[in-house]
């Protein structure tokens, strides 16, 4: 849709809601409030139209459509937003690349790179917009962390945790049938922190271990990596642990290292980056911003859409990401996890 400001004409992107998530007020709902100029929440979808009607009366979401079908091929919407379980990403983000729409949609893009990979080549064929939602990647806080990395010197090793306390059992992240499990919430973004830093991709995963919350469902897992280059990684990634933690730590071939703490959101509460040189000299920075992660993310998408502008966390990347999971997987002696056909 096309908006007239002034002597200028804006592209105004119409986002259609696949699901009534609870994540989607923060990851589109409020940043679309601030960027009304060039993108609007128009419509919604779930599986129980009451509990759509419900979500978009309190949301103030235009639009109830009466099934994920009639969002998908609606003609007055240009992009969907996906926040269903991790098994249902692979048939939805199809579905909705097949009828034209562009696709911005939750982490872990797929259930295991084969699926990745399916729809990373349907987005090629298509040429639309396919962007895996690692909204940490668009923050300042990443843009300052690339700079040193580049100024510090030649990386040697990293290691990044991400461990949260979620302790009810019926959980999604803990249904093997939802493709749940530690490495497929939080590790996929420790997976991704990871490869970022080491600026290359991981090749073989030298040792692994985990905690079984149930069966085949990882609750705790920690792997290590190297790359062809002899560059070596860690993650420790948890889903049962009393003290969050969200860090990271660089280690350069000259000595140096870098530290990040809560990479992931920046904008709540407090940050912080912390680094020595090769000489000794130790300094600590802290990123600030106006906006959340989310808003960043969601302008990103928003200029890939109506633009063409590239983004780094693509479908391309995201079957990178989805092969070292299911690597870590392999690794362990766990069954990868599989997509679904239902809803």
């Amino acid at each position: 849709q096309r908006r007239v400001m002034g002597n200028s004409v804006i592209m105004v992107v119409r986002i259609g809601l696949l699901g009534a998530s609870w994540i989607a007020p923060m990851a589109v709902l409020e940043p679309a409030k601030a960027m009304a100029t060039t993108v609007a929440v128009t419509a919604v979808a779930a599986r129980d139209v009451k509990a759509a009607e419900r979500y978009a009366k309190k949301y103030n979401i235009p639009r109830v459509l009466p099934s994920y079908d009639a969002l998908i091929e609606d003609q007055n919407i240009d992009a969907i937003y996906i926040a269903l379980p991790n098994s249902h990403h692979h048939k939805w983000t199809l579905r909705s690349l097949e009828h034209g729409k562009h696709v911005l949609c939750e982490k872990p893009l797929a259930s295991n790179a084969a699926d990745a990979s399916e729809m990373s080549q349907k987005a090629q064929q298509t040429g639309l917009v396919l962007f895996e939602a690692f909204h940490y990647r668009h923050h300042p806080y990443i843009a300052r962390v690339k700079e040193l990395l580049v100024e510090l010197g030649t990386v040697r090793s990293v290691e990044t945790k991400f461990c949260i306390p979620i302790f009810r059992g019926a959980d999604i992240r803990y249904n093997f049938s939802l493709a749940g499990g530690a490495m497929m919430d939080v590790g996929c973004y420790a997976v991704n922190c990871l490869r970022l830093l080491l600026g290359e991709e991981p090749t073989e995963v030298t040792n692994a271990s985990t905690k079984l919350a149930y069966e085949n469902v990882d609750q705790e897992t920690i792997a290590e990596f190297k790359t062809a280059t002899g560059k070596t990684g860690r993650i420790h990634v948890s889903l049962f642990t009393m003290i969050p933690r969200i860090v990271a730590h660089v280690q350069f071939e000259n000595g140096a290292s870098l530290h990040l703490y809560n990479w992931l959101a920046p904008h709540i509460l407090w940050n912080r980056i912390s680094y020595t040189t090769a000489n000794g000299v130790s300094t600590s920075e802290r990123i600030r911003s106006t906006d959340s992660t989310y808003t960043h993310q969601l302008r990103a998408f928003v200029a890939a859409v109506s633009d063409g502008v590239p983004v780094e966390t693509d479908h391309l990347d995201g079957v990178k990401n989805m092969a070292v999971i299911d690597a870590v997987y392999d690794k362990l002696g766990l069954p990868r996890r599989s997509s679904s056909s239902a809803l």
